[in-house]
């Protein structure tokens, strides 16, 4: 009697065919906003808590209900279709599993705003692990593949690089206002010296997610001619460092936070340069570049 073959068929796993770089973006903007619902504070109803049988179930106001209820679904429904039209299987497998840790098969009721935002969580942590595993999702063309390699390093989102100059007020006002964020500044002279160059410290220190650069006015200089006038400018290193970390963590995860008036670097376009003003607007607008980056930030936190 002759022994049956199966026949086993290998399921190819789905490619990725948008750009990489803007895939990533997209996820971590979708995450952003799924933790801007979890701050969502939905209030209660005069009537509360309501009872069934012998099971209290908190009551919320109806219209604020409905409406967190209604942003969650739009949210959601957004993630699917991006997630769907993101690779060249539209019922592809990461759509799936973001589906399905939305699911929760029982609802008590018995505080539904609650129940709907451990929901949410879960499918935030999804979207993360989607992150997690980018470089390893391939890609329908070289192109995209080569550009895979570029967002390998998986970025901290806690902690945020200071490049600075002699200014220790800057640099002390910018670190104050980094942990008022709950975040940790990481600053370079403050890191163990360990026999280590300037390059191999920040080489260390820069897998973060955002850096700021302090020119402050610590050196002067100008043109070489007989006439020429010595304006305030940053010091050199500072300038060097600037490039590196645009060069590693990418131009939109880098701003420069200029103090007075002084000379910046010239030709080059899309840098930000926030001035270091005295009442402090400052904050809000470094607050602003990291949430659009991927940091969680609460602008209430901002003194």
């Amino acid at each position: 009697m002759k022994s049956k073959t199966k026949n086993t068929i290998t399921k190819q796993p789905s490619k990725l065919v948008v750009d990489v770089s803007d895939f990533q973006k997209n996820i971590e903007d979708r995450i952003v906003k799924g933790k801007d619902l979890l701050r969502i504070a939905v209030p209660l109803a005069q009537n509360t808590p309501r009872y069934i049988g012998m099971i209290s179930h908190k009551v919320y106001d109806d219209v604020a209900e409905k409406n967190f209820m209604a942003q969650y679904r739009r949210w959601n429904d957004y993630n699917l279709e991006l997630l769907k039209q993101s690779f060249d299987n539209s019922e592809n497998e990461y759509r799936d599993d973001y589906h399905s840790s939305g699911y929760c098969p029982v609802l008590l009721g018995e505080d539904i705003v609650q129940e709907q935002k451990d929901i949410i969580e879960r499918q935030i942590v999804n979207l993360e692990s989607l992150l997690d595993k980018l470089p390893l999702i391939p890609c329908t063309s070289e192109k995209l593949n080569n550009e895979s390699t570029n967002i390998s390093k998986i970025f901290d989102y806690k902690k945020v690089f200071i490049v600075h100059g002699h200014d220790t007020s800057a640099e002390s006002q910018t670190a104050r206002f980094l942990e008022q964020l709950g975040l940790d500044p990481i600053i370079l002279h403050e890191q163990a010296n360990l026999g280590k160059t300037i390059i191999e410290k920040i080489e260390s220190n820069s897998d973060v997610g955002f850096g700021i650069v302090l020119y402050t006015p610590c050196d002067r200089g100008g043109l070489n001619k007989s006439d020429s006038e010595l304006q305030p400018r940053a010091r050199q290193n500072v300038v060097f460092e600037h490039g590196y970390l645009i060069g590693k963590i990418g131009r939109e995860r880098v701003c420069a936070l200029v103090k007075d008036s002084i000379e910046t670097p010239g030709d080059i376009s899309g840098v930000v340069y926030i001035p270091m003003d005295e009442i402090g607007m400052w904050r809000y607008s470094i607050a602003k570049e990291m949430k659009g980056v991927g940091y969680n930030i609460d602008m209430n936190k901002i003194k």
